[in-house]
């Protein structure tokens, strides 16, 4: 399945934009050759700031940006009793845990815990609000079986398992042939999701690994 990747919506081009609108949010009549002005101003009526992400259709630019942001987002501390890494983004987190022989801990100091979540530090999300029949309803996601309702419309803070369901969710539209013509199936994105902020996880490696956390 195709990863997606992430842009701010103000500095997207016109042909992410005509991406953005037409293959994630599935608004129509969005052309290739509609104006920036136009895409930006589309942009704005679905809530959405400059300095929100917007998630793109992957084009092979997704590892790449998961690659920058784990070089650019990692830190070192090395006061207290282990050198300290923090790293944006779960994917990014445990590999580079795994590279350092460290222990991702969650919020209370703890190992993450993978039943429930519960210790998991929390990213920023926006799902707008749409047109469609269930559109302005809170959005069920049950990762793990833990099910939580995200309400449309406002920032929400939630653990990035429910994010990454979020963004794996898949839909079906389907779309008539000219002249009355057989309906054709599209899979596409189920939510509209803007991802505001990622999580920033937190590694404890050893102080004898204090050279290769540098």
């Amino acid at each position: 399945m195709a990863k997606d990747y992430r842009v701010l919506a103000g500095q997207a081009t016109q042909e992410q934009l005509v991406a953005y609108l037409s293959k994630i949010q599935g608004l129509p009549n969005i052309q290739p050759n509609t104006s920036l002005e136009k895409l930006r101003a589309k942009v704005k009526e679905l809530g959405i700031e400059d300095d929100d992400y917007i998630n793109m259709p992957d084009d092979g630019e997704a590892d790449r940006e998961e690659a920058r942001l784990s070089r650019q987002e990692t830190v070192i501390d090395v006061s207290g009793d282990n050198v300290t890494v923090t790293v944006m983004g779960y994917e990014a987190a445990r590999d580079r845990a795994k590279e350092l022989g460290g222990v991702l801990v969650g919020t209370d100091g703890k190992p993450l815990r993978y039943v429930d979540f519960n210790n998991w530090p929390k990213g920023k999300i926006l799902i707008p609000k749409t047109n469609d029949f269930d559109g302005k309803h809170d959005v069920p996601v049950a990762p793990n079986g833990r099910q939580m309702f995200i309400p449309r419309g406002q920032d929400c803070e939630v653990a990035e398992p429910f994010i990454m369901a979020l963004m794996e969710a898949r839909g079906t539209d389907y779309t008539q042939e000219e002249n009355g013509g057989a309906m054709i199936p599209t899979e596409v994105q189920r939510h509209s999701l803007i991802v505001k902020r990622l999580p920033e996880y937190t590694i404890l490696v050893p102080r004898e690994k204090v050279a290769q956390a540098a």
